[in-house]
């Protein structure tokens, strides 16, 4: 079970499916993939507080890699879809088709 380095939305959406599969992920409930995709996220968010602000951190915070976060959110993001149903690909058309008649201010 690969990636090709040009994959799409969809092979990463099947493969997070199968990838869970193959772990015995894929019997948590959504609410639990939710609180995990939180808990993801504010690690992402303390990579960036890191690296990309003059904020501080204690000396013992452990290093992160801003890649493997966001690689992680995309993860778990991806399972929440699976868990509800969502073609997240769709979706995003769907979305911006809506977005794109909004006045932006």
């Amino acid at each position: 079970m690969n990636l090709d380095e040009n994959t799409t939305l969809a092979n990463i959406q099947n493969y997070v499916d199968r990838m869970e599969k193959e772990r015995g992920f894929d019997k948590d409930s959504i609410l639990h993939k939710f609180l995990l995709l939180t808990e993801e996220l504010g690690e992402l968010g303390k990579t960036i507080r890191k690296n990309y602000t003059n904020m501080g951190l204690a000396s013992n915070a452990p290093d992160q890699n801003t890649s493997h976060e966001i690689a992680d959110v995309l993860i778990v993001l991806c399972s929440v879809a699976n868990k509800a149903g969502v073609d997240i690909g769709k979706a995003l058309h769907e979305k911006e088709s809506i977005n794109k008649t909004r006045v932006w201010k």
